[in-house]
């Protein structure tokens, strides 16, 4: 089992190490035993690592993730050109030979150009940008809550009144209605008018992942089938013939059809990965929250005292003049208008902006 263990143990270790760098700035892995133990990982490879090597990785995290690149969007190409030439070559020959009668390219090929129409729109689309010929208009759009947003704020780099529920993304250097998060597989912001493309791209890309589980598990199992490895022996350490196992049996595969198993491994990951990220956003959608709304409840939670959102700014002030959080911090939802609602929100952004703007006149 050594061989299945250690690829078990790896694949954990970067699903793992994946979330993490998904959720890097959120404040449940900056406090408490998950923040100490980031600290001590910091402190230790402050001492072990050489300070040029860490201002080379340090300014390379820097641009990959918090500066415009198009790197994200070449390894997702080149991934999925990865995948569909080893689908080509060591995949369609089996499935060809073993279900001759049925059609093995119409439903990937579907499954890849339905993502890459959402991928396209989620990273070309305008994401709700501000400016001062539409400020006016999409602050009407909402009220501000008092607690996430406070009236009468201006961008200090923008120099326009920001509108409940926009944030000024750092890395486009752009005011966003609505933001929700800047997404770098997309090269954009996720915000008002785009959150529907980047909730569909998410959605394709998970049912396509799911396809190719199954596409790669079929041609496996079929392979297996062809040799009659699970009805096969094999001879142990003591030398003695044994019936054979899962390990052996995966390790034999691994060794006869190498890319098939590698893209099997990492198609298993990435749906954990994307199935997480998509519920976790699906989530947030349905209960008419953003990444962005999400993460300031989070760290205002560890930072202010909890009270009546119902309240008046001045009474849900305390004597040090600092704001206080709403009681139920968990389920404050100022924005939702119940789920189905929120959906048509997200999936029908010009028409809930227009029907805002007809009430609010």
């Amino acid at each position: 089992m050594e061989f299945l263990n250690a690829l078990v143990f790896y694949l954990m270790l970067f699903v793992v190490g994946s979330l993490c760098l998904l959720y890097r700035d959120a404040p449940i892995l900056s406090t408490g035993l998950l923040g100490h133990v980031r600290r001590f990982l910091v402190e230790c490879s402050g001492r072990v690592v050489p300070p040029v090597l860490q201002n080379i990785i340090y300014n390379l995290f820097k641009y990959l993730l918090y500066r415009r690149n198009f790197v994200f969007q070449l390894i997702y190409v080149g991934g999925c050109i990865l995948a569909h030439s080893i689908w080509a070559i060591d995949m369609i020959p089996i499935l060809r030979h073993h279900y001759p009668n049925e059609n093995h390219i119409f439903w990937p090929m579907c499954a890849v150009l339905c993502n890459y129409i959402f991928w396209h729109f989620a990273w070309i689309d305008d994401p709700g940008v501000l400016n001062s010929k539409n400020q006016p208009n999409y602050t009407r759009v909402y009220d501000c809550d008092e607690v996430l947003y406070e009236s009468g704020k201006v961008c200090s780099t923008c120099q326009i009144p920001k509108p409940a529920r926009s944030k000024h993304c750092s890395i486009c250097n752009k005011c966003v209605h609505r933001f929700d998060h800047h997404c770098i597989w997309t090269n954009n912001c996720v915000g008002a008018l785009n959150h529907r493309y980047f909730i569909l791209f998410m959605a394709t890309l998970l049912v396509g992942l799911a396809h190719g589980m199954y596409v790669t598990s079929v041609t496996l199992l079929a392979y297996a089938k062809d040799v009659n490895l699970f009805s096969a022996s094999f001879m142990n350490d003591e030398g003695q013939l044994q019936q054979m196992t899962l390990s052996v049996a995966f390790q034999h595969l691994f060794m006869e059809l190498p890319r098939v198993v590698f893209i099997a491994s990492a198609v298993l990951v990435l749906i954990i990965l994307v199935g997480i990220f998509f519920c976790h956003h699906l989530y947030l959608v349905i209960t008419n929250q953003t990444t962005n709304e999400r993460h300031k409840l989070q760290e205002l939670s560890y930072h202010h005292m909890l009270c009546d959102p119902k309240q008046n700014l001045r009474s849900r002030t305390n004597k040090t003049g600092s704001k206080c959080m709403p009681n139920n911090l968990s389920g404050y939802r100022p924005y939702s208008r119940g789920y189905f609602n929120n959906l048509l929100e997200v999936f029908l952004p010009h028409n809930f902006i227009i029907f805002r703007l007809k009430t609010k006149k």
